[in-house]
């Protein structure tokens, strides 16, 4: 056997599997021939296979930098049967094929190009038959800088042609490739150039967060994960030195329809510090210096994403900028991730029918656990007190299951939570309450309603404290999404006593029923319930203290008919409040027994064998009930002068009045009022003038009168002016006897008028003429002249 002849050069020799397998197919050549000839392709492979394509390796005459050129080895095996000479020179064609089946341009020669590289290799098995199994060793160069995120190549073609006479090389239909690569192309020759000479990369992106919550700093975006590598050489004549290197990454989002979601930010630069090189040392060549680094893309969308109706994936690319002052980055490669289902959480929670917010949730991260036909559902788990509904906070890192929508809201189906803090719903003008101890479940909130009782409205467990609370407690209420108990009817069940500070007296209650729709409280009283008048105690200290004159043993005040209240005849005592202050407004009927009292304006005996009276909406009655069986209402007034200076006294008088039916009537204000006549006609006079022997003022004579005792009590709605006249507005207001819900306040034209009955006795001329006059001028009596009916 002869030597083999190579026509390449193999520096570097460092094999790697590569294809196999060919068939030797010969035309030409007579049958019998062909029978003892074979030729097997056994493997192509790159024997020096670091990743890299380094052209200044040409430029460096050590042995060790050869990375230049990619060295293809295809190996064949050769052998004969027979006597059949076999000398031939077979040629292999390699061309360096992108993954688009693309030829790329190869250095041929010194200055030459093309498309394919041919290598040689002579076999002589004329006189040994083999087999012999021999390498071809090609050196192909690239023209161009080959695309670093591409994969290449190199396929190998095999010809041959006899020797020595043959002239046409024959297509042995054999082949075989190398296994594709991708290859790092540093293609300056210029050690001192201005570029970085950087190769940037993204190896790897995943999503890292699918989910977001907008209310959340620490959670307000989707992120992705980014491996991002740099390769550089750079410098490679110079020691290494390092260079700050502006890495760019561009993300762009897209649903599953290919539609583009605007991100808040959608570039994201990092800086790294980057040696030009690395030296190995020890004989070994300089290598290319590779740095890879995680970059986290925190994602986020302008705009609500659909979480359950579409799906949504992230394209990276990345880039760098390759020289100092570059404007505009060198553009790398780009990945996209996988297309997954994102939740995107708005910050608001839903239940039983209302909504709130919350701002921060703790690990582990909310993901999807079921699929709904237009939900998404998950686990979120609030944190920091961070949820806030009607003024109150929630939030301690318990489990939640919930519903999300395409809208971003959280729907709560499983778990609950506690409130934290004091819920004051907004209930102008009605009966106002607060809420403790409150948890939310999905339907409904749970909690204890403080019901605030209505302004003057108070009960005790003692009908002789002083002390009243101002409200009612309801333990494990139901509540919908406004705060409102489910239940149309609320009952508290306990003996209590009640007052409303208008009305002087407590009474008994078995139990209190808020209405919550007729925004109405019901205090429901035992069939014989008890009223007591709240002074009762002080009131018989003095009227049967026999120490006492008889003068000082009354405490005159308006209200004394109270003194002998026996009890609510109503089934219930009814309070709303009032719309315009929210002050109680009692309804009830009472029932009053034998009563004896002075009043304050006028100071007016009143005895009665009873009465009753009814309170609608904080006003009595006045077409109801009354004091009955009064004999006879007793009135002294002064006649001389109130400082004394009148040069001497006649004393005051005593008028005895007799209402009609014997009875008085209630006003409005908690007064009493009624027509009648006096027990004896009567002469008024009063001014006594000593030096005349004579009254200043003489009226005659009267018998019918009006009487009024004004009331204790007006309602807020009558409280007009100015708030220094208040009590005067009470006090003076003047009834219709006759009819005593009609009343006259001052500063109002019916009250100028003067057409009423008001606090005292009331006597007025019905004719002009009817009644006479006369007075004291000057020291002179004037003859009696009539009265008009102003009078």
């Amino acid at each position: 056997m002869k030597i083999a002849r190579s026509f390449e050069f193999v520096k570097l020799r460092q094999s790697r599997p590569s294809v196999a397998a060919g068939l030797l197919f010969l035309l030409g050549f007579p049958a019998a021939a062909l029978a003892d000839l074979t030729h097997d392709l056994e493997s192509v492979a790159v024997i020096n296979a670091t990743g890299y394509v380094i052209d200044s390796d040409i430029d460096n005459l050590s042995p060790l930098y050869d990375r230049d050129a990619i060295q293809v080895e295809t190996t064949m095996t050769y052998s004969r049967s027979g006597d059949s000479s076999f000398y031939y020179r077979y040629r292999f064609d390699i061309q360096l094929l992108d993954e688009n089946d693309v030829p790329q341009f190869l250095v041929l020669g010194l200055d030459g190009e093309g498309l394919t590289h041919s290598a040689f290799q002579d076999v002589d098995l004329t006189e040994d038959p083999g087999p012999v199994t021999l390498p071809t060793v090609a050196r192909i160069r690239p023209k161009e800088r080959l695309n670093p995120y591409m994969n290449y190549r190199a396929e190998v073609k095999v010809f041959r042609r006899e020797l020595p006479s043959g002239t046409d090389f024959t297509d042995l239909d054999l082949s075989g490739e190398t296994a594709a690569a991708r290859y790092k192309h540093f293609n300056s020759r210029i050690s001192g150039d201005a570029a970085f000479n950087v190769i940037s990369e993204v190896e790897i992106v995943s999503w890292n967060r699918f989910h977001r919550v907008q209310t959340d700093p620490s959670n307000d975006f989707f992120r992705v994960a980014a491996l991002v590598r740099l390769h550089r050489y750079d410098d490679f004549n110079a020691p290494v030195s390092s260079d700050i290197i502006n890495t760019r990454i561009h993300a762009v989002m897209r649903d599953d329809q290919g539609t583009v979601i605007p991100l808040q930010q959608s570039s994201f630069d990092f800086f790294q510090n980057q040696p030009s090189y690395i030296e190995e040392g020890g004989g070994l060549p300089k290598r290319p210096h590779t740095l890879g680094a995680v970059r986290n893309l925190n994602l986020r969308p302008a705009n609500q994403l659909l979480s359950r109706s579409r799906t949504y994936r992230v394209e990276v690319t990345v880039s760098h900028f390759e020289a100092p002052g570059d404007l505009v980055p060198t553009a790398g490669n780009s990945l996209t991730t996988a297309v997954e289902q994102l939740l995107d959480f708005n910050g608001t929670l839903a239940f039983a029918g209302a909504t709130g917010t919350f701002a921060s949730i703790a690990a582990p991260a909310p993901g999807v656990e079921a699929v709904g036909p237009d939900y998404l559902q998950s686990t979120l788990r609030i944190n920091n007190q961070s949820g806030t509904f009607q003024g109150m906070t929630f939030g301690n890192g318990t489990p939640l299951g919930v519903e999300l929508r395409n809208d971003g809201v959280a729907t709560l189906i499983d778990g609950s939570f506690a409130l934290s803090g004091m819920g004051v719903p907004s209930n102008p003008g009605k009966i106002g309450y607060t809420l403790h101890d409150l948890v939310v479940e999905p339907d409904q909130i749970n909690g204890t309603v403080h019901l605030q009782l209505p302004a003057g409205l108070g009960v005790a467990a003692d009908p002789d404290t002083r002390i009243h609370e101002p409200n009612i407690l309801f333990p494990e209420v139901s509540l919908d999404g406004q705060l409102k108990p489910l239940d149309a009817t609320l009952e508290s069940a306990a003996d209590r006593w009640a007052a409303e500070e208008s009305k002087p007296f407590v009474f008994e209650s078995t139990a209190i029923f808020w209405d919550v729709d007729d925004d109405r409280l019901r205090f429901k009283v035992p069939a014989a319930a008890s009223a007591r008048f709240v002074r009762l105690g002080e009131y018989d200290s003095l009227f049967f203290d026999e120490t006492l004159p008889a003068s000082q043993r009354f405490k005159p005040s308006n209200d004394g008919y109270y003194w002998r209240l026996t009890s609510v005849t109503s089934a219930e005592v009814v309070i709303d409040a009032d719309s315009a202050t929210g002050a109680a407004l009692m309804s009830c009927d009472l029932s009053i027994g034998l009563t004896l009292f002075m009043g304050h304006f006028p100071n007016a005996v009143v005895a009665a064998s009873g009465g009753t009276q009814r309170i609608v909406q904080d006003r009595v009655d006045t077409t109801y009930g009354g004091l009955a069986g009064v004999d006879a209402v007793e009135l002294f007034y002064r006649r001389d002068c109130p400082d004394g200076d009148c040069g001497g006294e006649v004393g005051p008088e005593t008028l005895v009045f007799n209402p009609d039916g014997e009875s008085l009537n209630f006003t409005r204000d908690g007064g009493i009022a009624a027509s009648g006549v006096l027990e004896t006609p009567t002469t008024l006079n009063w001014g006594w003038v000593a030096e005349a022997g004579d009254f200043a003022q003489n009226a005659t004579t009267f018998l019918d009168a009006g009487f009024h005792a004004s009331g204790f009590f007006m309602a807020a709605a009558q409280y007009a002016g100015d708030p220094v006249s208040q009590a005067a507005r009470l006090l003076l207001t003047g009834v219709d006897a006759a009819g005593a819900d009609v009343v006259e306040r001052p500063g109002t034209s019916a009250y100028t008028a003067g057409l009423g009955d008001y606090p005292g006795f009331n006597f007025r001329v019905v004719e002009h003429g009817d009644q006479d006059g006369r007075m004291v001028l000057a020291g002179e009596s004037t003859d009696p002249f009539p009265l008009t009916n102003r009078s």
